[in-house]
């Protein structure tokens, strides 16, 4: 985080833009909401990497001298080429077809929620290509931006966003 304070001190004492990847997973499980219209302070991530997006999003509303223009993007599930090179963070389609290569079956994610069966859970998956799009969309220097979404706003199940994949590929069915 100390880099990123760095990082912005500069563009504000040089008035350029910055612009930032924090994350959707400040939002936590989505208990105060999936936006940032509310108070950001009681948005309650779930792990750490979450967490320590949330630490650079309240040190930044905080601030009382700025760049010209900035955004802080909230990224949701991005996936694309080069998967791989994630590790265990690539999209979750990307392990589910690697499990089913190497064993036939797919492991889903547990649910904690009743409500919800495991692999249930909904998830905005977003091609890596449309958050380009949005990234250029909003670096445009009209005004200054607190949180940008880019999402597809709508929730699907990983036994959707799998199911109807790895039939190309010549497994699963």
């Amino acid at each position: 985080m100390e880099y990123s304070k760095t990082l912005w001190n500069y563009c504000t004492e040089k008035q350029i833009t910055f612009l930032y990847a924090s994350s959707a997973a400040t939002y936590g499980s989505g208990a105060q909401g999936f936006d940032d219209k509310s108070d950001i302070a009681l948005l309650e991530p779930l792990n750490g990497y979450g967490y320590s997006k949330q630490i650079f999003d309240q040190w930044v509303e905080r601030q009382m001298d700025s760049p010209a223009h900035y955004a802080g993007f909230k990224f949701f599930n991005v996936y694309g080429p080069n998967e791989y090179c994630k590790d265990s963070m690539a999209i979750m389609v990307f392990h589910g077809y690697r499990q089913i290569r190497e064993n036939g079956v797919i492991r889903l994610f547990q649910s904690h929620n009743p409500s919800y069966k495991d692999g249930g859970q909904l998830r905005d998956f977003v091609y890596v290509k449309e958050h380009m799009r949005c990234t250029h969309v909003h670096a445009e220097p009209v005004q200054r931006k607190w949180a940008v979404q880019c999402r597809n706003w709508e929730g699907t199940k990983f036994p959707e966003a799998g199911g109807g994949r790895f039939p190309c590929y010549g497994v699963g069915g």
